[in-house]
Order: C-alpha cells, then sequence, then structure tokens
C-alpha cells in the first residue's frame, strides 16, 4: 500500500468511562451540542466528501486554514474550538476512506495480475498514480493524467488503465459519508476535572455559550489531558478515551522457525481451529444463533405491530388513531430496542477477545499466524433462508479486527492467504472436490483420509502459505486447476501398484504434515 502522509495509525484501545444520571436539562445540552456537531461535520462531508478532499488529503491542516480564512461553512452555532475538532475529526474520516479506497483499487490490480491483463510497466504506471492524491483528483475529474517525463520501464497504454483506475476508484469510494451518532469529541482544552468535598468526581464540559461549561457526575476519576468522546445514552454519558498500546516487536518471515508458524481456520461453531487440531472459543455457534433467532422474533413483532399502525393511521375512526400513536409511542421506540442490539454485539465481542486471549496465551511463542482470506456473504441458493440470516451474523468484521489488533499487540506477524478450495481440498493427495466436505466432516473420496472439516482447511492453508503456484490474489478457477493437476500428476507415476496408490500417497503426506518444516514443505510442492 502506497504510504501518504497522514494515513499512518499507531494501535490504540478504548478505555470508557461513565457518568452518574444527569439531570434531563445538562442531557439536553449535551445533545444540542450533539445535534450541531453532526450538522457541521455533514456539511464538512457534502462539500469536501467527494473528489475535492484529494488536494488536501496530504495537507488537511490547509483546509482549516482556508476555512478560516473564506468562512464557506457555517459553524452552526459551535464554539470556535469545537468546530475545529469537529474539522479535525471530520477530516480523519475522510483520510481513512480515501486510503480504504486506494488500497481495494491496489488489490484489484493485483488480482488482475492472475489474468495477465496489464504489463509490469503498465502496473508500475497505476502503482505511481495511486501514491499521488493530486494525481487521482486530475484523472477522476479530468480523465488525464500529467506524469511529466516519468519512465515507467516500457509502452503503457494510458487510456486503458486510466478507464481501469477511474471505475474502480469510483467504485470502491461510494458515496459521500453521513454522520448520525450521537456524539462529540472534546481536546483538553474543552473540559476540566475536580473533586468535590464529598470526594465525588465530576467532568466539566465546554458548553454552547462562552466561558460556561456542563457539569456531570463521574463514576470514577479520570486521569487523562488527551482528547476525549462524548456519547450519550439516554439519562448517562459515556467518554471514550483512545489509549496508546505497547506492541511487541514483529519479526521478519525470513527469520521465523516452522514451530513458530501456525495456521487457524476460522468457523462458525467455534471460534478457531488450529493447525494442530485444537479449538478455541467452542459454543460460538450456538450464540450467534441464540442472537439471530431473538432479532428475528422481536422483528417480525415490530413489522406486525408497524403494519397495523399503519393501517390505524389511515383509518376515520378517531379511536384507532390514537391507538395508533401509544402503539408507536410505547411500542416501536428505538431506545431499548438499539440499546439491547448494543448489548448483543458487546457478548459476541467479550466472547471473540476471550477466545483469542485464550488463543495466544496457549501459544506464547507464536510468530506468524496464517489466516484465510475471507470476503464473501451468504447468497447461495442451496442455504435454507434461516440459515443464510444466521450464517450472515457471522462476526467477520469483528474477528477480522480483533484478530489484526491482538497479533499486533504480542508481536504476531499475521499473514492472509489464498482461501479457494481450503475446505474442499485433501491435503493427502491434493484431490478437490465439493462432495469431499459434509458439513463438520471432511473425507477425501480419493484416498478415504477423514478429519474436522475446519481442521483440514487449516492444514491446507499451512501448506498453502509456502506454495509459490498459488498466490493470495491468483483467480479461484486457476487454483482448481492447479490443484487438479497435481492430482493428475501424481496418478500418473507409473512404478505403483493402483491398488496400494492411495494409501502411499496417504503415508507420504502424513510424514509431510507431522514434520511441517520449511524444507519438506518446498519438497512437497
Amino acid at each position: 500500500m502506497p504510504k501518504i502522509k497522514g494515513m499512518k495509525k499507531k494501535l490504540k484501545r478504548a478505555k470508557k468511562y461513565y457518568s452518574l444520571i444527569s439531570t434531563d436539562n445538562k442531557i439536553k445540552a449535551l445533545t444540542e451540542i450533539a445535534k450541531k456537531y453532526i450538522l457541521f461535520r455533514n456539511d464538512v462531508f457534502r462539500v469536501y466528501g467527494g473528489l475535492k478532499f484529494l488536494l488536501y488529503m496530504n495537507y488537511p491542516r490547509r483546509l482549516r486554514d482556508e476555512f478560516i480564512q473564506n468562512k464557506n461553512l457555517e459553524t452552526h452555532g459551535l464554539q470556535a474550538r469545537q468546530w475545529k475538532c469537529a474539522l479535525s475529526e471530520a477530516s480523519a474520516t475522510l483520510i481513512s476512506l480515501w486510503a480504504a479506497t486506494i488500497n481495494e483499487t491496489r488489490n484489484k490490480i493485483l488480482l488482475e495480475r492472475g489474468k495477465h491483463r496489464f504489463t509490469d510497466a503498465e502496473e508500475y504506471y497505476m502503482f505511481y498514480i495511486l501514491k499521488i492524491p493530486h494525481l487521482i483528483y486530475s484523472l477522476c475529474k479530468n480523465n488525464t493524467v500529467d506524469t511529466g517525463e516519468k519512465d515507467f520501464g516500457g509502452p503503457v497504454n494510458r487510456k486503458k488503465c486510466n478507464i481501469f483506475l477511474h471505475r474502480y476508484l469510483r467504485k470502491f469510494r461510494g458515496q459521500k459519508p453521513i454522520s448520525k451518532s450521537k456524539n462529540f469529541s472534546i481536546d483538553s482544552n474543552m473540559y476540566d476535572i475536580y473533586k468535590d468535598h464529598k470526594n465525588n468526581f465530576w467532568l466539566g464540559i465546554m458548553s454552547l455559550i462562552p466561558r460556561e461549561r456542563i457539569y456531570i457526575p463521574l463514576t470514577s476519576e479520570i486521569k487523562t489531558t488527551k482528547n476525549l468522546i462524548i456519547k450519550i445514552k439516554d439519562t448517562r454519558i459515556e467518554i471514550v478515551e483512545a489509549k496508546d498500546v505497547e506492541c511487541k516487536p514483529i519479526v521478519k518471515v525470513s527469520e521465523i522457525r516452522s514451530e513458530n508458524i501456525l495456521a487457524v481456520d476460522k468457523g462458525y461453531t467455534e471460534l478457531l481451529v488450529d493447525s494442530n487440531n485444537k479449538k478455541y472459543g467452542e459454543g460460538l455457534g450456538s450464540l450467534l444463533t441464540e442472537i439471530s433467532d431473538f432479532r428475528s422474533d422481536i422483528n417480525k413483532k415490530r413489522n406486525k405491530l408497524r403494519a397495523l399502525s399503519e393501517n390505524y393511521t389511515k383509518s376515520d375512526n378517531p379511536i384507532k388513531v390514537r391507538k395508533a400513536k401509544r402503539i408507536n409511542k410505547y411500542n416501536l421506540g428505538h431506545k431499548k430496542f438499539y440499546r439491547i442490539k448494543d448489548r448483543q454485539r458487546n457478548i459476541v465481542k467479550d466472547f471473540v477477545n476471550l477466545g483469542l486471549n485464550d488463543f495466544l496465551k496457549s501459544n506464547s511463542d507464536l510468530k506468524l499466524l496464517i489466516v484465510e482470506n475471507l470476503n464473501f456473504t451468504y447468497t447461495n441458493n442451496k442455504f435454507s433462508r434461516v440459515q443464510r440470516r444466521r450464517l450472515s451474523s457471522w462476526v467477520k468484521g469483528i474477528m477480522k479486527d480483533r484478530n489484526s489488533f491482538k497479533c499486533q499487540q504480542n508481536g504476531v506477524l499475521l499473514e492472509d492467504i489464498n482461501a479457494a478450495y481450503l475446505s474442499q481440498t485433501c491435503p493427502l493427495c491434493w484431490y478437490v472436490h465439493k462432495e469431499n466436505r459434509h458439513g463438520d466432516l471432511f473425507h477425501c473420496l480419493s484416498c478415504g483420509f477423514e478429519g474436522q472439516a475446519d481442521y483440514v482447511s487449516s492444514l491446507n492453508a499451512l501448506l498453502r502459505f509456502k506454495d509459490p503456484g498459488i498466490g493470495r490474489f491468483t483467480p479461484y478457477k486457476e487454483v482448481k486447476g492447479i490443484l487438479q493437476e497435481r492430482f493428475n500428476n501424481r496418478l500418473r507415476l507409473s512404478n505403483q501398484d493402483s491398488r496400494n496408490l492411495s494409501r502411499s500417497f496417504a503415508e507420504a503426506a502424513e510424514r509431510r504434515l507431522l514434520s511441517p518444516s520449511e524444507s519438506e514443505l518446498a519438497k512437497s510442492m
């Protein structure tokens, strides 16, 4: 990924503090600040959320300076420190979105490498453009790029490359962001903390009126001078601080020994199964199924009440109209609904964190973790509607985020590999077929090898990491062709009896899997 100024992120962890129940007037005043923050951020997103921000991406401070000089946006009644803090937060959001867009486009170029669509010079040309934001702006705005006399090592079909980049930059960028969350940020000059004569702690937050603060009672002392995020939760306030996390050093791949390498398969019934056939986070599937079924039941009841309310509202009978108002007020509210949803999400997060902590504690000498790159949705009709609903709640996003955080914190190098046919390929004879797997059981139709399906996937992931023929961006059709060719090459061995062929393959591969050193892995490919 090309490095762009402002993109580098430090590893941080959210530390939360809470307030005691506050008066309605204080909650109302803080809610008013949050609303004005939202309006201001959305104005920034509306004006600068598109291509225009690319001109400020390397210099976000220049945006604030121009804003002060030109006053081209309304501040919506915010004080100077408040709108500057909101502008800084909006700029950070836009930098993150454009960085993700550039990274996705770069990965798309790498995926096209297997199709031999572009020459090395054309790939160099496109990567060069993705490094410089103002070139991306020129490409998307005017369909032209001025690279000067830059030499790319060969002829470049600029029109073809420009069309490709323009299409996928637009696709991955998506729509302009919209801020909806009822929260806002404050810096160290916008709050103070003091202790009263009863040893109670109070947080004073800058209000919309100059030299006036809103004081909120706290459950504990906040020992920090950093920026805080204020989140309004009904009659209480949640205060979030981003704390720096100490990380262990990460060792280079070339310096890692084979005994410090593990591969894992992320499943539904359990969180992880590693290449040593150990399971972590068992019971994940039942937890997600329970939450998914609960939400489905709640949504069905709410949909019935919503339909009833709509029918009553259209009625000429005043009694039914009053009933519709009562249904909307007491049965279709959002506060309790979203509170339950947040609580369930936190339960899943805690489960994932505990499972990953258990895994890393059990493998304290781990230096390299190999995981499959899973980017898919469950839309296949072979699953029933209930199964698709349960599988759609699979914690891919939470798992990916927490796994990356925990590995970086513990000095473990995280490597993605191509996930194509991992759960359908026999690790002993390379035979690939969708009928090899039946639910949680793997049974090879060729050599008869049996095992737990997630364990087999983790074994294949370990072998694929050192596979020179299958890269991370190799198209899945080519992966299947490579695996079938390897299996056919084994069958062509002429000096073995066909009755003992499968058994000899299995014995040789079993020895390879029992001691997966780098040299043996290289020989097996």
